[in-house]
């Protein structure tokens, strides 16, 4: 069993309002179970093989720090079907069009685990000077300036197929 240690929180929330001190320090770390989260480095350009691919945490797991993992799995969704319908117009074969949409979305993909892993580093810090740098951090920074940092996440719009990708390959 993984119990959770109360004790170094109490020391970091000294500084809280309240009630947050009064509800760590009513903690009992006996019954609290703890469970680590884990991510896997992003697949690369191809997630799937033959008439096969994954999508969503199958084939990009992130770390919850930037709260896309549902919106990942949708984008796959939409992108997918994009490219079976293009595919088909075009009469490629179906492997063709899985390849082609799991290029599409590996440097998003890439990206978005990077960002996540590097969130996730900064705002579970466990030492006293990284708690206050990180909290000084962000108390410091204006609300416009931490959402133009994650404008090119927030901002994503799938892009639809030109006309002439649907005209089918002579």
């Amino acid at each position: 069993m993984n119990f959770y240690h109360v004790k170094r929180h109490r020391v970091n929330s000294l500084d809280y309002a309240q009630p947050i001190p009064a509800i760590i320090d009513s903690l009992d770390e006996n019954i609290i179970y703890r469970d680590d989260i884990y991510d896997r480095e992003p697949l690369g350009n191809e997630w799937g093989k033959g008439y096969t691919t994954l999508i969503g945490d199958a084939s990009h797991p992130v770390q919850p720090n930037l709260g896309q993992g549902g919106c990942m799995a949708i984008e796959d969704a939409f992108e997918l079907v994009k490219y079976l319908v293009i595919g088909q117009a075009k009469g490629e074969e179906i492997p063709t069009s899985l390849r082609q949409f799991e290029q599409s979305r590996s440097s998003r993909v890439a990206k978005v685990f990077t960002v996540s892993r590097q969130v996730g580093q900064l705002a579970q810090t466990d030492s006293a000077f990284g708690c206050w740098l990180r909290d000084s951090i962000y108390r410091l920074t204006p609300t416009w300036l931490g959402d133009l940092q994650f404008k090119w996440l927030f901002d994503y719009q799938p892009k639809l197929p030109d006309s002439d990708l649907m005209s089918p390959s002579k």
